[in-house]
């Protein structure tokens, strides 16, 4: 059950995480040649290192790599990890399910600052999912908590602008509760840019991403026009512009981020 993306390490190969299975049935990372020959790296422990990774993996500046797990970890409400490209896997934090947050769905980033930035699912202070930055060597700061009426639940990730802000979605709440996007500055300042409202989508499940022309680009999974999700261009002052409505003869409620190819098109 590999649920995140791969990310291509320096040395060339594949990295990337699948959610069940391995020697613990907790899950496990993986290496993988452009030609499909695939290495199991490491098997999680559960209580140990954590259980259940859905995201995918990013390779930091070191070279090592960095993950989240959803479950499990010290304190059983998921975990942040570090491992090296030969699979040797250190639990960095445990999640206490309290202020600090729980369920890391979504994958970790590096900061230009060389922080790991990610988001919680659900807990903080109103238990409605956090935004967070790690050092590499475990040292968590909490650096917003949702409420609702700014977002609640984050799934997918967060993205380090051009200006240096974190910008993302979370799948629920907002004035309408059908979600929003947000920005969050590396100091914990959090701003609501769009909620949406059913009309213009619903629930986004999937990270932005920013194009080439400063604008930011996303998915919702439900809502529309059509009413299984659409494809949208938002203003980084928060003015949207909804760009495709699925209706399910074009394909259905869209969970993953797009991603900008060198003819400028997203897909």
């Amino acid at each position: 059950n590999p649920h995140g993306g791969l990310v291509q390490g320096r040395n060339g190969n594949f990295y990337g995480a699948a959610s069940a299975g391995g020697s613990n049935s907790y899950g496990t990372t993986f290496r993988m040649t452009s030609t499909g020959a695939l290495t199991p790296l490491y098997s999680f422990q559960d209580s140990v290192d954590g259980a259940d990774p859905l995201a995918g993996l990013v390779q930091g500046s070191d070279g090592n790599f960095y993950g989240t797990a959803l479950q499990g970890g010290s304190n059983a409400f998921g975990s942040v990890f570090k491992m090296t490209a030969n699979g040797v896997v250190t639990s960095l934090y445990g999640f206490a399910g309290g202020d600090d947050g729980g369920y890391p769905y979504a994958g970790v980033i590096q900061g230009r600052d060389g922080k790991l930035y990610g988001t919680t699912v659900e807990f903080g202070v109103n238990n409605y999912g956090t935004v967070f930055s790690l050092t590499t060597n475990g040292i968590l700061t909490v650096l917003a908590s949702f409420d609702y009426t700014n977002g609640g639940f984050p799934q997918g990730g967060i993205i380090q602008g051009a200006d240096g802000k974190l910008y993302g979605a979370t799948f629920e709440g907002g004035s309408n509760g059908f979600g929003t996007v947000f920005c969050v500055t590396t100091n914990g300042a959090l701003t609501t840019l769009f909620s949406f409202g059913s009309t213009n989508g619903g629930n986004p499940a999937a990270a932005l991403v920013q194009g080439t022309d400063g604008n930011l680009y996303g998915t919702t999974s439900s809502g529309g026009a059509g009413g299984q999700g659409t494809a949208f261009r938002i203003t980084i002052n928060g003015m949207l512009t909804t760009l495709l409505w699925f209706d399910g003869l074009n394909g259905a409620d869209p969970e993953a981020a797009m991603v900008q190819a060198s003819d400028g098109n997203f897909y």
